[in-house]
């Protein structure tokens, strides 16, 4: 895999830092999507806002950038297909044939319900990136 560009690596940072304030926000029990409780309110609240962070950033990823968060984030993924075994370059094919075969605002959407503050880290340590 190329050597990340400092842009991608600010844009990933973002991403994590966006996705550890999401993770934060979201209380032990869950959230109840039908409770009129103010602590479920506010919780659905910063949801949202969150997503909607994630997905102005995602939003400014070019082709490649976006081959490489997505193989990042099925990479990391410790209950994704890949095993120990695979390479980052198995992710990188796979993500782009995903990306390729499916529409952006599609891709867009997967990605942004994942665990960017798990995943990408974890997929940058396994693949020796940093």
């Amino acid at each position: 895999m190329d050597p990340l560009t400092l842009a991608l690596k600010q844009k990933i940072d973002d991403l994590v830092t966006i996705d550890r304030a999401r993770q934060s926000a979201i209380p032990k029990a869950g959230i109840d999507y039908f409770s009129s409780d103010q602590p479920h309110v506010e919780a659905r609240r910063q949801s949202h806002e969150h997503r909607l962070a994630l997905s102005a950033v995602l939003e400014t990823l070019d082709k490649n950038e976006l081959r490489v968060i997505v193989a990042l984030t099925m990479y990391g993924n410790p209950n994704g297909s890949f095993d120990d075994n695979a390479s980052i370059g198995n992710a990188l094919a796979d993500a782009t044939d995903f990306i390729e075969t499916t529409p952006r605002d599609h891709v867009l959407d997967w990605l942004s319900k994942h665990a960017f503050s798990r995943y990408l880290q974890a997929a940058l340590q396994h693949a020796g990136i940093q």
